[in-house]
């Protein structure tokens, strides 16, 4: 039988799981069939925005932390990793554009 704890634990792993499976399919769903799917480049920056998208759902829940300081990491966390983010979705765009330079 599972504990309190555990079971918690469980249902946090089994949202985790569900936000990146609809990160991954929102990516996916943007260009599907581009020629750009066969480099390393595209998979690369998939994968860099998927793990800034999980940093910034990791300071969300940081943020009910009494804790000061882990609240202003978390603030600065979101702040950088969503600008990542765009800046990553800009360069995807622009490679999907034009692969051959991928």
């Amino acid at each position: 039988m599972a504990t309190t704890v555990q079971a918690a634990q469980l249902d946090s792993n089994v949202v985790a799981n569900v936000k990146t499976v609809k990160s991954q399919n929102l990516i996916a769903q943007m260009h599907p069939r581009s020629r750009f799917d066969a480099t390393r480049t595209r998979p690369f920056i998939d994968e860099m925005i998927l793990l800034h998208m999980q940093m910034v759902d990791a300071a969300q829940r940081a943020m009910q932390s009494s804790d000061t300081e882990i609240k202003k990491m978390a603030e600065e966390t979101m702040k950088s990793s969503n600008a990542r983010i765009n800046s990553l979705m800009e360069m995807r765009r622009r490679f999907l554009e034009n692969p051959d330079k991928g």
